[in-house]
C-alpha cells in the first residue's frame, strides 16, 4: 500500500483549535489597547481643554484694571462663584491701544461651557466643564465678594469627558489692581 503525504482530520482539527485560541488572544489584546487609547484619549482632551480655557482667563484677570493712559476708569467690576466681569485698555498684536475693553468670563451650566464675552459676543472657550469657581482674595488673603476690593482670584475649573474629571485650580494676583 502506498502512503500519500497529508494531514489527518485529526491533525487538522488540533492546528485549527490552536489558532483559534491565539486568535482569540491577539483580538483580546487589540480589544484591550483600544479601550487603553480611548480612555487615555478622552483623559488628554479634557485636560487641554481646561488647561486651554485656564490659560485664558489667568492671562486676562492678572492684567485685569491696565491703565497705561492713567485714566483710574479700570478695575474688576463684578465678581461671583460662576462669573467675572473686569475692564482693562487692551495693547494690541500690532502695537496699537484697544481702549476701554470689557471682558466677562462665565460658566453655563445649560451646556456645560465657559464663554469669555467682550465687546459683541460671547465666544466658548471651554466644552465639557461641569463647574467654574471664582473668589475673590483681598490685599489681606481675606474672601471678599466686593469687586473694588479684590486683589487676587483663585480660580477652580472642573470638567468631565467619558467618565473621567480633572480639576484645575490657580491663585491670579492681579498686577494692577490697588496700586
Amino acid at each position: 500500500m502506498k502512503r500519500e503525504n497529508g494531514f489527518t482530520l485529526l491533525e487538522l482539527l488540533v492546528v485549527m483549535a490552536l489558532s483559534g485560541v491565539v486568535m482569540a488572544a491577539l483580538y483580546a489584546t487589540f480589544l484591550s489597547q483600544q479601550r487603553s487609547y480611548q480612555m487615555t484619549d478622552q483623559v488628554v482632551a479634557v485636560q487641554q481643554n481646561l488647561r486651554g480655557a485656564m490659560y485664558y482667563m489667568e492671562r486676562e484677570i492678572r492684567i485685569a484694571g491696565y491703565d497705561p493712559r492713567r485714566t483710574n476708569e479700570f478695575t474688576i467690576s463684578a465678581i461671583s462663584a460662576q462669573s467675572i466681569t473686569f475692564t482693562m485698555d487692551f495693547v494690541t498684536e500690532n502695537g496699537t491701544l484697544d481702549t476701554g475693553e470689557t471682558i466677562t468670563y462665565a460658566y453655563n451650566s445649560g451646556d456645560n461651557t465657559v464663554t469669555r464675552a467682550a465687546g459683541a459676543g460671547a465666544q466658548v472657550i471651554a466644552e465639557n466643564v461641569t463647574g467654574l469657581t471664582f473668589t475673590g482674595l483681598a490685599a489681606d488673603g481675606s474672601v471678599t465678594a466686593t469687586p473694588g476690593n479684590v486683589r487676587s482670584v483663585d480660580i477652580t475649573i472642573n470638567g468631565s469627558l467619558g467618565g473621567h474629571t480633572r480639576t484645575l485650580t490657580t491663585r491670579v494676583r492681579c498686577r494692577n489692581l490697588g496700586l
